[in-house]
């Protein structure tokens, strides 16, 4: 079975932990934890995890973080492509509440933000073996554009990161197989703060959008698929230690099930699996989560 192919951020995560109800604009007592992540990145060592064959191309740098989650990943047994690294790795600091729920982050990734058409080159060869190709919009405009565009014949599947990013996709929408984000970064792609999921996944069809998962927080997960929508039911978990890397670990389950070649509603379902255990742990990815899975 050919590797999975994915083209997308690594980052240094920073994250604090409000101990109590978050004061704003004054110091809050918490907890601090230093971490590799990024979202694709993040689904590259779920993947991996699962013992699927994972080719990434992504971009990090020559400095000692960007190098250390380098080794991780070889040391995993992914086939890593540098697209970049003559700039800093990126780095996503994250504020969480005492629930451990995001309050609001910042994402600093100039070395993603400024990726040009010339950097993906070197690795059209590599790209065209790939029929499915898994992206996220840590990308540049101008890098997303190259690829939806110049690989026609390919199948894309798409992780919308924030709201910020994905409108990114706006003009390309009709390029897109599978399309994953939240409720409020589909909303703030199609510029209405109303729309339900299910309106949502009929307007991302009309675009072109082939199929879509929406998620919106401990609510079922909205699928469309081929112009017909329905919901995946979510685990309620009454204890969440962190939401950090959960929408990560659906969406890795999601391609692992594909990839398998499951139906999209089973595949969907196996990710939200991921997620509520990923919900559970302190760590975006759980090491433990190949056990864990095999459990639930």
């Amino acid at each position: 079975m050919k590797d999975i192919l994915i083209i997308g951020g690594s980052n240094i995560d920073i994250k604090a932990t409000s101990h109590d109800k978050l004061i704003l604009h004054d110091s809050n007592i918490g907890s601090l934890s230093v971490s590799y992540g990024g979202v694709s990145r993040n689904v590259v060592e779920n993947l991996l995890r699962l013992k699927d064959g994972v080719l990434f191309l992504t971009a990090v740098g020559k400095d000692a973080n960007g190098q250390g989650l380098f080794r991780q990943l070889k040391d995993l047994g992914c086939h890593v492509l540098l697209l970049r690294d003559n700039l800093d790795t990126s780095h996503y600091i994250a504020i969480h509440d005492e629930r451990g729920d995001l309050y609001v982050a910042i994402c600093v990734s100039e070395i993603l933000e400024t990726l040009t058409k010339e950097h993906f080159l070197p690795f059209d060869e590599t790209i065209h073996e790939h029929q499915s190709i898994v992206i996220d919009t840590n990308l540049s405009q101008e890098a997303i554009d190259y690829l939806l565009d110049n690989y026609p014949d390919h199948r894309f599947l798409v992780e919308a990161v924030s709201a910020n990013k994905i409108t990114r996709l706006k003009n390309r929408l009709h390029r897109i197989w599978l399309l994953k984000s939240n409720l409020m970064e589909a909303r703030h792609l199609l510029e209405n703060e109303e729309l339900a999921p299910v309106e949502i996944g009929m307007k991302l069809y009309e675009k072109g959008v082939c199929n879509a998962v929406i998620t919106d927080s401990d609510k079922d997960v909205c699928v469309m698929e081929q112009g017909k929508t329905y919901f995946v039911p979510v685990h309620k978990v009454k204890k969440v230690v962190s939401t950090m890397g959960c929408g990560d670990a659906l969406f890795a389950g999601l391609i692992h099930g594909l990839h398998q070649g499951w139906p999209l509603k089973k595949a969907v379902s196996f990710g939200v699996d991921m997620s509520s255990i990923t919900l559970l742990s302190p760590y975006a990815v759980d090491p433990d989560i190949e056990q864990k899975i095999k459990k639930q």
